[in-house]
C-alpha cells in the first residue's frame, strides 16, 4: 500500500507534463517533497495500532526529514528564498509553513517518553493526533498544488480526489495494512529518484 499510495502521488504530477522540469535543483527538492507528502498520506493507513506503532513512528521521523530535505536543499543555496517566508508571501507557501508547523508540533505532542504528559489519556491523543495530521495534509496540499509547479488543473483535482479518498478511507479503515519492512521503506526512495531522472534531460 506504501508503494501504491507513492506512486499515486507521484504518477498524478507526470500525466499531463511527465517531463516539466523546474531545474535539476528544484526537481530534487520538490522530489523529497513529495514523497514526504506521500508518507503523511500513507501514515493515514498504518496508523500504529498494535504492533506497528514503532513503524509508524519511525516513518513520521522520515517523513519530517523528507520534508527539512524539501526545504534546506532550495534554502541552503539560495539565501533569497526567505522573501517566500514573510508574512506577506505567496499563500500557498504560508499553507507550506503551516503544514511544517503542525508536523513539528504533532510530532513533539506524540512523542513517547511525554506523551502521557501532554494527553492524559490514549483516546485524547489519538483525537489531537489525527486533527493535526488532517490539518497537516490540507495544509500540504494546499501547498503543492498552490505552486502550480508540476499539476495542471486536471492533474490538482485527480490529487485532490486521490488524496481525500486515501486518506478517508484509511480513517474507515477500508484499506489494506500489509507488512512494511524497513528496507521496503527504504525503497520509496526510488521514486524520487525516478521522478528526478525521468526531468533530467529536460532540466
Amino acid at each position: 500500500m506504501s508503494y501504491l499510495i507513492t506512486a499515486l502521488v507521484f504518477g498524478i504530477s507526470l500525466l499531463d507534463g511527465p517531463f516539466l522540469s523546474g531545474s535539476l535543483h528544484w526537481d530534487i527538492a520538490n522530489a523529497f517533497g513529495l514523497l514526504a507528502f506521500a508518507l503523511l498520506l500513507y501514515l493515514f493507513v498504518d496508523v500504529g495500532l498494535t504492533n506497528r506503532s514503532r513503524l509508524h513512528q519511525h516513518l513520521s521521523y522520515a517523513m519530517a526529514l523528507l520534508t527539512c530535505a524539501h526545504i534546506l536543499w532550495i534554502w541552503v543555496p539560495d539565501p533569497i528564498i526567505w522573501t517566500y517566508l514573510a508574512l506577506d508571501a505567496p499563500w500557498y507557501m504560508q499553507a507550506g509553513m503551516a503544514s511544517v508547523g503542525l508536523i513539528l508540533v504533532s510530532l513533539l505532542l506524540a512523542l513517547p517518553a511525554t506523551r502521557r504528559h501532554w494527553h492524559g489519556s490514549y483516546r485524547k491523543f489519538r483525537s489531537l493526533h489525527l486533527w493535526l495530521a488532517t490539518a497537516s495534509l490540507i495544509a500540504a496540499t494546499g501547498h503543492i498544488l498552490g505552486s502550480g509547479l508540476y499539476f495542471s488543473k486536471v492533474e490538482s483535482v485527480l490529487f485532490v480526489l486521490a488524496t481525500a479518498l486515501v486518506a478517508v478511507l484509511g480513517k474507515l479503515n477500508r484499506l489494506p495494512r500489509p507488512r512494511l519492512t524497513y528496507l521496503q521503506a527504504l525503497g520509496l526512495m526510488l521514486f524520487p529518484a525516478g521522478f528526478v531522472l525521468l526531468k533530467l534531460p529536460y532540466s
